[in-house]
């Protein structure tokens, strides 16, 4: 009843993320896990970019997603993070090479990529979470 709200919101995303040039990383909250959804962005994005992502427990439909350029990433170590006790979210540790255009692995770099679903800081109460869900990461 609401794919076509859904699928608007989906393409309005797509038609930016292709829009933005040089994008190397890209991580993304409120990432839906609906299987329609999911189809659209790994059939767009995933020749392009490798795509890991995490869906928050329970009955919850939405998460996180990180990308990284195949061309110039590859991953060494994605770990998921579990924030049950501190507000139902989720992190994603990912390790990436980078490496330089054209040269050898003897020319890469080490990134630590972390991506958080926190808590949206409502009140003082939120903002305490937050706090307590970025010390357990």
């Amino acid at each position: 009843q609401f794919a076509s709200l859904w699928q608007y919101r989906c393409i309005e995303t797509l038609k930016f993320i292709k829009s933005v040039k040089n994008v190397e990383i890209m991580c993304y909250q409120e990432f839906w896990f609906h299987d329609d959804y999911q189809k659209y962005f790994l059939r767009e994005l995933q020749p392009k970019y490798n795509f890991y992502q995490v869906q928050r427990s329970g009955l919850k439909a939405d998460g996180i997603a990180t990308l990284a350029l195949r061309s110039r990433i590859s991953t060494c170590v994605v770990r998921k993070i579990d924030l049950f006790d501190a507000g139902n979210r989720v992190g994603l540790l990912t390790l990436l090479r980078i490496q330089d255009e054209g040269s050898n692995q003897n020319n890469s770099v080490l990134l630590l990529v972390v991506n958080i679903h926190l808590t949206f800081p409502h009140n003082e109460y939120d903002q305490g979470l937050r706090l307590n869900q970025i010390q357990k990461t």
